[in-house]
């Protein structure tokens, strides 16, 4: 619906729907969800890509339920696991910050880009031209 003293209205492609623990259920293992309507509950199948079957044992934290601009509808679901436990070690490893390698560790492993320099003159050089045009465009770029 257009207000009135409006010819168009720029309409949103994405559309998110807050739900709370108690306006959803999910049965994992028989793939339905149930969510809570205007109407009623309502029943949907789903399928979960085999890469995630993984966490499905994992706690469910929040859902959210979105249409995308081609009036598909997913639901993003969070699902949270206590962090493993990590040995503690007296090892410390030093880490160096250099001019020919972004980092080196004490045992003599390299770490970045080895072409890293050259990105950077790049990266240096392209803030350098935009900031000397002093366009409204070039300032929003360099924001970035």
């Amino acid at each position: 619906m257009v207000p009135s003293g409006i010819s168009s209205i720029t309409t949103m492609h994405h559309y998110l729907c807050s739900t709370t623990a108690r306006s959803y259920t999910v049965w994992w293992n028989k793939g339905e969800l149930s969510l809570t309507t205007i109407k009623g509950r309502l029943k949907f199948s789903f399928e979960i890509a085999d890469y995630y079957h993984q966490y499905l044992d994992w706690k469910t934290a929040s859902a959210d339920l979105i249409r995308d601009r081609f009036g598909r509808w997913w639901l993003h679901v969070v699902k949270e696991t206590d962090s493993p436990k990590s040995e503690p070690t007296t090892e410390v490893i030093g880490v160096e910050l250099g001019e020919i390698n972004p980092a080196t560790d004490k045992r003599g492993n390299f770490y970045g880009d080895p072409n890293w320099k050259k990105i950077e003159e790049k990266t240096f050089q392209w803030g350098r031209r935009l900031q000397s045009k002093g366009t409204k465009s070039a300032k929003r770029h360099l924001k970035k």
